[in-house]
């Protein structure tokens, strides 16, 4: 290239051999909306002025960007890929950088670790404010930038979860949480349980996507099961990956008197009487003595003292169960029908 030459590079820009040769100036303007840069077993001389204009996205990879000078215009952005502590994506300048657009540092599956360091930009003097942004794939990262090196301040776990609570109003269960931070939190799952070992899901909550704002959910189960219930939270991801959180409990002191039948013989018809906090359907099924519905009828719970009648006049003399069943809750009772 002879001096004062330019070079405009509107696709993806691959060095793999060979000497790119600047003369006493070489100035190489990326231009393009998105485009990787390749770079291995390549060498430079002379004077090579590298520049990402506004609007260009430049994904460098883990190759190493080797110039003279290095500009990142406002509205341009330049893309690195960290691997590990010693592959990572870098500027190399021998004179002086600015940069005032967004540099962007993909980790990936790599974990590093609070403190951990890496120079994106290498060399000085290095001048101007980029916006930087970090993604990966297992934690949200906390960072700081200072010079051209990236810092790693903190990592957090995909959810942080710093509170999940319970507490029985009236006849129902109210569950809240707040997380500090999430990422990629597609839902979480609430899960209950009888006996703190197998749940089942009765509902789930939206999950905002990544934050690292605090964030506030709640769930209504409105149908525990009497005595203790137990609670747990599954959260998904978008990818569908999952985790649990912790078991809490929460114990319902739901006071269901025992059913009650009059007459009892009864031959014609008989009245079912219960009392019951439970408000909505209901199912009346009738037994025979070897256990085969004979008979079933839904009917309309109302909370407090309750009364209905059935008809008998199509069952013959002998003994039977009367089972009235409401969500989880369950009244047995013999009747005689004569």
């Amino acid at each position: 290239n002879t001096p004062g030459g330019v070079l405009n590079v509107a696709g993806d820009f691959s060095h793999t051999g060979g000497t790119l040769a600047g003369g006493s100036l070489l100035n190489i303007f990326f231009t393009g909306s998105t485009q990787t840069f390749t770079r291995s077993s390549a060498t430079n001389t002379g004077t090579i002025h590298m520049t990402i204009n506004s609007g260009s996205n430049v994904n460098i990879g883990t190759s190493q960007m080797v110039c003279e000078d290095f500009t990142l215009i406002a509205s341009g952005t330049l893309q690195t890929t960290v691997n590990s502590l010693a592959s990572f994506g870098q500027v190399s300048f021998a004179g002086s950088a600015t940069t005032n657009g967004t540099i962007t540092a993909n980790f990936g599956s790599f974990v590093p670790m609070a403190a951990n360091s890496f120079d994106i930009i290498s060399g000085t003097p290095t001048s101007g404010a980029p916006t930087i942004t970090t993604t990966s794939d297992t934690h949200v990262l906390t960072t700081s930038y200072s010079n051209g090196t990236l810092t790693i301040d903190a990592l957090v776990l995909p959810i942080e979860l710093i509170s999940f609570e319970g507490k029985a109003i009236d006849h129902s269960v109210e569950l809240t949480w707040r997380t500090a931070t999430e990422l990629n939190n597609a839902y979480m799952a609430v899960e209950r349980s009888e006996d703190g070992i197998k749940f089942e899901k009765i509902g789930q909550v939206t999950g905002s996507g990544t934050t690292q704002q605090l964030q506030a959910y709640s769930f209504m189960d409105k149908y525990p099961f009497r005595g203790t219930n137990y609670y747990r939270l599954r959260q998904v991801d978008y990818d569908g990956t999952y985790e649990h959180s912790h078991v809490i409990s929460v114990k319902m002191d739901r006071k269901d008197n025992s059913i009650s039948l009059f007459p009892n013989p009864a031959s014609e018809s008989v009245t079912i009487s219960l009392e019951s906090e439970y408000l909505g359907e209901a199912k009346i099924t009738v037994y025979d003595p070897i256990g085969r519905q004979v008979m079933n009828q839904f009917i309309t719970l109302e909370s407090g003292s309750f009364q209905t009648s059935i008809d008998l006049s199509q069952l013959s003399a002998g003994l039977y169960l009367i089972e009235v069943s409401a969500g989880h809750t369950k009244w047995q009772k013999k009747l005689i029908v004569k």
